[in-house]
C-alpha cells in the first residue's frame, strides 16, 4: 500500500484540499474533488477511493498509544511511506489530552517506532485545537520538554494545526484550558460566538504559527490543516441574532479556500512551496451526525458536506466545495518512484557464507495517470557515477496511486567483504513525463561482514 502523496511540487492545487471524516463508497467524493481525507485513527488498510490519500493518526490516551505496539508496527510497515500523525490535538482534554510532559514522552517514543518500522515515513506533530497564545505556550513546553528528556531537539517531519475559534475558559463551551496549563488560564481566549467565522481571526492564526516555526528552526517542514471549518448548526444565533445559515458558512469556506490558496510570506511561508502558508487543509467534515437502522439519532457539529444514513446526499455546503475545486482544473499526472529496494535474504549477511544477493524493487505512482514501458536500473554506487547491475529492466505498465504497483529484480554477487551502497533508479533516461524527476531514486545499504556483529545496526532505504 502506498502513502502520502501530497508532495512539492503540488502538480494539483485541487490535491490540496481534504476532508475530515473516512470515505467509503456512500460518498460522492469524485464529485466533491478532494485529495485526503484525516482518519482519526490508523487501520492497516484504509480506504483511497479517487486515489485520494489517507492522513492516519496514532491515537493517545495521555502518554500511551491507543493501539498496542505489535498492531502499531503492523500498521505502519502495511503503509510505506505514510505521513503518521502522532496525536490528536493533544492540547485537548475532550481529545488525546496529554499534559505537555506527556506527550513530549510518548512523541518520542512513537517517532523512533514509526523511523525503525519504516524509514521513508514521515513524522507529524498531532497538532493544537487553535493557534492562540495559550496553545503556543503549551506548545513551548512540549518542545522544551522534548529537549530537557532527550538532549536534542524535537524531531517533527509535517505540522499540523487545526483552527476552530473557540474560547478557552474553565467549565463553559469551547476549547477549555490544556492539559497541565491550569496556571496559565489567564491567558485563554474569551470568545464569542460571532467570532466562529471570523477570516481575520482565521488567517492570524496560521502566520503566528509559521513565525513559531521560523523560530524554532521548522520553516522548511510542511504545514497541514487537517481540521478546521464551522462547528455551529444553522439554528445556532450569535450575539446579534443571526444564525449560521450556508450562506454565512459558504462565504467563510470561501474565503478560507481564497487564503490557503494565495497566502505567502518571503520570511516565514514554505519555501518548497512558492512561501506559502500552507500546504493543504481538510474542511470538517463529510458527515458528522449518528446514524442507527437507518435513521439519524444524533446530530454532530455543523459543516456536514454531505448526510443520510446510507445513501449519502451532498449538502449545498458540499456542493460548493465542489464547485470551488472544479474551477481549479488541472489535468491528471504522472509521478513514479521507487516505493522500496528490498535486498534477500538480508542486507547483513556474512561474507563467505552468502555470495549472491537478489534485489527487488517496487515502483509506485504518486499521480492518477499510469504509466508504461518504465525502465529501471539497479546500480552499485550512485547512478551515473557508479557501476550498472545487470541491464536496464522494463515494468509494462505502472498504474495509477492505489491501483497497483510493478516489481523488478536482479541478482548481484558480492565482490569482497565490507559495506556497499546499492541503488536503484526509475526512469534513468526521463522519458516518462512525470509532474517531480527528483523522486525516482532509493538506496539501500548491505554490509558483508566478517564477523558476526551484536551491536544494534539499523538499515535503511533513503532516498536522495
Amino acid at each position: 500500500m502506498q502513502g502520502w502523496h501530497i508532495y512539492p511540487p503540488y502538480p494539483l492545487a485541487s490535491e490540496r484540499f481534504g476532508v475530515g471524516g473516512v470515505p467509503n463508497a456512500n460518498y460522492d467524493v469524485e464529485t466533491l474533488g478532494a485529495g485526503w481525507y484525516v482518519n482519526w485513527g490508523a487501520t492497516i488498510n484504509p480506504p483511497h477511493p479517487n486515489g485520494m490519500s489517507a492522513l492516519q493518526i496514532i491515537r493517545l490516551d495521555g502518554e500511551e498509544p491507543v493501539l498496542d505496539w505489535e498492531t502499531l508496527s503492523a500498521i505502519i510497515q502495511a503503509n510505506p511511506g505514510q505521513v503518521w500523525r502522532i496525536g490528536n490535538e493533544p492540547d485537548s482534554i475532550w481529545m488525546d489530552n496529554c499534559t505537555p510532559e506527556q506527550y513530549a514522552r510518548a512523541y518520542h517514543e512513537l517517532y523512533h517506532l514509526i523511523k525503525s518500522v519504516d524509514p521513508t515515513a514521515q513524522a507529524a506533530f498531532g497538532g493544537l485545537v487553535q493557534a492562540t497564545p495559550l496553545r503556543l505556550l503549551y506548545l513551548d513546553f512540549v518542545w522544551q520538554d522534548y529537549q530537557d528528556f532527550y538532549g536534542e531537539e524535537m524531531p517533527v517531519d509535517v505540522w499540523t494545526l487545526h483552527s476552530f475559534i473557540l474560547p478557552e475558559v474553565r467549565n463553559s463551551w469551547g476549547a477549555e484550558i490544556p492539559p497541565g496549563m491550569g496556571g496559565y488560564a489567564y491567558l485563554g481566549m474569551r470568545y464569542e460566538i460571532r467570532d466562529h467565522d471570523d477570516v481575520s481571526i482565521f488567517t492570524q492564526r496560521f502566520s503566528d504559527f509559521r513565525q513559531w516555526m521560523a523560530d524554532h528552526g521548522q520553516r522548511d517542514k510542511p504545514l497541514l490543516v487537517p481540521e478546521y471549518g464551522i462547528l455551529m448548526w444553522p439554528e445556532i444565533e450569535d450575539e446579534d441574532g443571526n444564525d449560521f445559515s450556508n450562506d454565512r458558512v459558504i462565504t467563510f469556506m470561501y474565503a478560507t479556500f481564497d487564503f490557503f490558496l494565495t497566502a505567502t510570506d518571503p520570511a516565514i511561508g514554505y519555501p518548497a512551496d512558492g512561501d506559502r502558508l500552507v500546504q493543504a487543509w481538510a474542511w470538517y467534515s463529510l458527515d458528522d451526525d449518528s446514524y442507527y437502522d437507518g435513521q439519524k439519532i444524533g446530530e454532530g457539529y455543523g459543516g456536514d458536506l454531505f448526510t443520510g444514513a446510507y445513501t449519502k446526499t451532498m449538502t449545498a455546503l458540499g456542493q460548493a466545495y465542489a464547485d470551488y475545486v472544479q474551477t481549479l482544473g488541472g489535468v491528471d499526472y504522472t509521478d513514479l518512484y521507487p516505493l522500496r529496494l528490498q535486498v534477500d535474504p538480508a542486507p547483513v549477511v556474512m561474507w563467505g557464507q552468502t555470495e549472491t544477493l537478489t534485489l527487488t524493487a517496487e515502483v509506485a505512482n504518486h499521480g492518477r495517470q499510469p504509466a508504461q514501458n518504465v525502465a529501471v536500473q539497479f546500480w552499485e554506487g550512485e547512478p551515473d557515477s557508479g557501476t550498472p547491475i545487470g541491464p536496464s529492466q522494463a515494468i509494462s505498465q505502472i498504474p495509477g496511486r492505489y491501483e497497483g504497483t510493478g516489481t523488478v529484480s536482479v541478482t548481484w554477487t558480492i565482490p569482497a567483504s565490507g559495506g556497499y551502497t546499492l541503488w536503484v533508479e526509475v526512469d534513468p533516461a526521463g522519458d516518462v513525463a512525470e509532474s517531480d524527476e527528483g523522486n525516482n531514486r532509493l538506496s539501500q545499504t548491505v554490509l558483508a561482514a566478517t564477523a558476526r556483529v551484536y551491536l544494534p545496526l539499523v538499515m535503511r532505504n533513503s532516498s536522495p
